[in-house]
């Protein structure tokens, strides 16, 4: 254990590109954890290089032996870009000229911008995740105030509602926790064998929804894409990707859709990248990550003056719950943003929280009210099983 500025935590190794840490130690503490192992984390790195940095740390043992893994990134965030409207979007509305500035603020986030969950750490078996918490909260803490005043912000995403009883570990070091929108998951019945079989649990008028979807995307033609067509149409790609983040409430960080190709290109079989096309031209796309028992439905791409009249997004959600069904995954990780589209096909809200604090502690005091004051949006969500379904599965 090492002492900094009157922190204590485990001694540690950061890095800034994921080539110096070692990989083996690593990626074994990662375990079957695919956001948190080498490779992915290297695509993000090789692909998004425009905006976009990174940060590694291995946390070692009294014995120099590795017991913990932590995932950062850096952070530009400038408070009146009307496009980057994110989980820290309170500090545009309420305190952008009295605190961040007209040049915006940089913020050290443990975690992963692009996907929602937490996945920003990782120990061995045997450490109380209580003193996980502590351990990664007095890090930011110490880190934001010592390196240069580079960083303003430090930020912990997501922490689960479940895992409230790490929160006072977090909030000693003076961070701040707030709910934010929550993400729609969906679980998988091991009983379904194909999509029939999941829609056949379906009330009438969600097989309904079904079947209109399918009619009215006939003409679609459906491709799972290489590198080599990746980079074939990626200007098309782009062109979509925009559409869909030009709209998005969510925008932290800058997704850059080079790393589609890098992350196809180093997870193989482990990442899809489907792609819709209408008279041979790209009107949407859908990327998918196996991440051991859970398919991340990462990112979409729409021709929003198509959309309605394929029903394309509705065609986006049944692909993933296809792709999960086939390749008997036990749950989907929709993301946010849409709560109540994906609950007809069966997703429900999990609750997260995300903690942030300010380098400056007046400052940090001051935005406590501010934080306090947010709570999640509220959308109608529907529950589309049929009665006998929910009942024999347990199910509200």
């Amino acid at each position: 254990m090492i002492q900094l500025c009157g922190s204590i935590f485990p001694v540690f190794k950061e890095c800034q590109r994921i080539e110096e840490v070692d990989a083996h130690t690593w990626n074994a503490i990662a375990g079957d954890q695919l956001l948190l192992r080498t490779p992915y984390l290297s695509s993000l790195e090789k692909g998004c290089t425009r905006y976009n940095r990174f940060r590694y740390v291995q946390w070692f043992n009294d014995n120099n032996e590795p017991i913990g893994i932590a995932y950062l990134q850096e952070i530009w965030f400038k408070g009146g870009h009307q496009k980057q409207q994110d989980e820290l979007h309170f500090f545009a509305r309420h305190i952008k000229d009295r605190m961040l500035g007209p040049e915006g603020v940089k913020v050290l986030l443990c975690g992963n911008a692009y996907v929602a969950g937490n996945n920003g750490f990782k120990f061995v078996d045997g450490i109380d995740f209580e003193l996980q918490c502590e351990w990664i909260a007095s890090w930011l803490r110490e880190k934001i105030k010592t390196e240069d005043s580079t960083f303003t912000l430090a930020g912990i995403k997501d922490l689960w509602e479940d895992q409230h009883a790490a929160m006072p570990a977090i909030q000693q070091a003076h961070f701040h926790g707030f709910k934010i929108d929550p993400v729609m998951k969906m679980d998988i019945d091991p009983r379904w064998k194909s999509i029939a079989d999941y829609t056949s649990t379906l009330q009438a008028k969600y097989r309904t929804k079904y079947n209109a979807a399918r009619k009215k995307g006939a003409d679609l033609v459906k491709k799972s894409l290489s590198v080599d067509e990746i980079k074939q149409y990626l200007p098309a790609i782009t062109s979509l990707f925009n559409q869909v983040l030009d709209r998005s409430r969510y925008h932290l960080g800058t997704f850059e859709p080079m790393a589609f190709l890098t992350q196809k290109s180093a997870l193989g079989e482990e990442f899809d990248f489907s792609i819709w096309l209408h008279e041979e031209q790209p009107v949407a796309f859908a990327t998918s990550i196996f991440n051991g028992t859970t398919l991340e439905a990462n990112h979409v791409g729409l021709d929003y003056q198509k959309s309605n009249a394929m029903a394309l997004y509705s065609t986006l959600l049944y692909h993933y719950v296809d792709l999960a069904i086939t390749h008997q995954m036990a749950h989907i990780n929709f993301g946010r943003t849409a709560d109540e589209i994906k609950s007809t096909v069966g997703a429900k809200p999990v609750h997260a929280y995300l903690f942030t604090r300010h380098k400056n502690s007046f400052s940090n005091q001051l935005i406590k009210p501010i934080l306090s004051a947010i709570h999640p949006a509220k959308a109608q969500l529907h529950n589309p099983y049929l009665q006998e379904y929910r009942r024999s599965n347990g199910m509200p």
